[in-house]
């Protein structure tokens, strides 16, 4: 009882248990990985992004391949059309950020598609771009459903206050721009591609006392 031995991987079927990162309390339905996802009807990214913020949220990031499958599963079962806004922007010309400032980890960006917009979705086929559950780029003022990703166990109150998002830069750039980095490496505008032409960024560096800048 209890104990391994070994056997054939493709002729020997066994029974298994499958292992799921740990939940948290929370009355939520859709509790994955110590936070709560919920589904919204269709809007543009700003009223999507207040919208969650108004719920102790934000629009969701993904930060590895479990977590695009699970949302790709819950998006799937439940979704009128064929786009999930989440809440990625670009903010250079082969450059994405999360909205809410998290690590840039994990994406999943169909590379066979162009990058024309702003904003990102993850797409299921319907819009005839992308796979199911992979990511293409749509323009930031057209409506599309979403999900908002709270932190679970999140003591939300009601009544939030209004908060005001400002809207996506149609040319979204990093340059001249403030960077407090400890320790960290910078590249030029773009890198591993090519700066756009005509491009003149300023930067301002600044670091910690106990840092070099070299």
């Amino acid at each position: 009882m209890g104990k391994w031995y070994s056997s054939s991987c493709d002729s020997d079927k066994k029974s298994f248990v499958g292992e799921l990162p740990p939940s948290y309390e929370d009355d939520c339905v859709n509790n994955y990985d110590g936070f709560c996802y919920t589904h919204w009807p269709a809007a543009n990214f700003q009223a999507a992004q207040e919208n969650c913020e108004k719920n102790c949220g934000t629009l969701v990031t993904i930060h590895s391949a479990n977590e695009n499958r699970y949302l790709s599963s819950l998006f799937f079962q439940s979704a009128d059309s064929g786009d999930l806004l989440i809440g990625a922007t670009r903010t250079a010309k082969y450059t994405f950020s999360w909205f809410d400032g998290s690590f840039w980890s994990f994406d999943n960006f169909d590379t066979t598609v162009s990058i024309d917009d702003n904003c990102v979705a993850m797409g299921f086929g319907t819009s005839n771009k992308v796979a199911p559950g992979s990511w293409h780029t749509v323009s930031c003022s057209d409506s599309f459903e979403y999900m908002c990703k709270r932190p679970a166990g999140t003591n939300c109150p009601p009544n939030q206050p209004l908060v005001t998002v400002t809207p996506i830069p149609s040319n979204p750039s990093t340059c001249n721009a403030g960077i407090l980095i400890a320790p960290e490496v910078i590249s030029s505008h773009n890198y591993p591609y090519s700066y756009d032409s005509n491009t003149n960024c300023t930067y301002q560096l600044e670091t910690f006392g106990s840092y070099n800048i070299i």
